[in-house]
């Protein structure tokens, strides 16, 4: 099982000053998330290999208030995974993604925000399995979204904020795979309040006035 790590730049941009606390006009946004994990199972009762598994991800994101408590702005990610049964066989994937969303805040008070953040993007994934005395198996995926993201986001100082939210509580899909046997596309309408469904997400954002 995948364990994401919370970002650990958050801590470093803890110390930024500021002068203002709200979204003005012209203000740019910085922010991302990033991942890694790593677990090795073995099983002493059973003889037999170990099971190794690793992630790594990270998803910078840049933006620019157009006018005050509404951005715009882009993101990109990468995140490559390994598989590896030892002396069985082994699985790799690699992700690469770009993206564009709009933003939009609404102030609570107290440092509190509401937003919604409507976001086009596409990504590229290349799975790869490879087993002794068997020819590597090699399959392309790639796929283009359309969703939506509410959540709150808190003023932890002027300028650096935490945010929570339900990444893709509603996504339209396009997705393609083909692989050396078979080709795939698939139109697909997803909706959720479930925030285990729709992809719990914790991250931060800063703002240069």
């Amino acid at each position: 099982m995948q364990t994401k790590i919370l970002p650990v730049l958050s801590l470093m941009l803890l110390t930024v000053c500021s002068v203002d606390a709200q979204i003005k006009k012209g203000a740019t946004l910085l922010g991302g998330q990033l991942g890694f994990s790593s677990t090795t199972t073995d099983y002493p009762s059973t003889p037999g290999p170990s099971i190794k598994n690793s992630s790594f991800s990270i998803s910078p994101a840049f933006g620019k208030a157009v006018q005050e408590s509404l951005v715009i702005g882009a993101d990109i990610d990468f995140e490559y995974n390994k598989f590896n049964n030892q002396n069985i066989d082994e699985h790799k994937s690699t992700v690469y993604g770009i993206g564009v969303f709009v933003r939009q805040y609404k102030e609570l008070g107290k440092g509190f925000y509401l937003f919604g953040q409507a976001r086009l993007g596409g990504n590229y994934v290349r799975f790869e399995q490879v087993a002794p005395q068997v020819p590597s198996s090699i399959q392309k995926n790639y796929n283009v979204q359309l969703s939506f993201y509410p959540g709150v986001a808190y003023s932890a100082t002027r300028k650096f904020q935490l945010e929570a939210g339900l990444n893709n509580m509603v996504a339209v899909q396009y997705a393609h795979s083909s692989s050396l046997t078979a080709k795939s596309n698939q139109f697909s309408l997803n909706t959720s309040l479930n925030s285990a469904m729709a992809g719990f997400t914790i991250g931060f954002r800063v703002f240069l006035n």
